[in-house]
């Protein structure tokens, strides 16, 4: 049986992986906040709100500490955009 561990305290995430850094232009930052803020589905924004957040230089440690989500479902975005 696999054992849950709770997410690390905020203080610790500073030593956490460090995502590759991603470089929005306005194009495409502009549109993702428009999801993140509008869209009725909600997978759609939390996607968007991924990508807006690697965007701001966050770790997916942060990332999935700010969100409550697993890391499995931040580490694809990273590659994706």
């Amino acid at each position: 049986m696999r054992e849950y561990l709770p997410p690390p305290p905020p203080e610790s995430l500073a030593l956490s992986r460090k995502a590759r850094t991603l470089t929005l232009t306005d194009e495409e930052g502009g549109p993702l906040k428009q999801i993140d803020e509008r869209d009725r589905y909600w997978r759609e924004r939390r996607r968007a709100r991924t990508i807006l957040l690697l965007d701001k230089g966050l770790s997916i440690d942060a990332a999935v500490f700010q969100q409550q989500i697993h890391d499995s479902q931040v580490s694809p975005r990273r590659v994706a955009t």
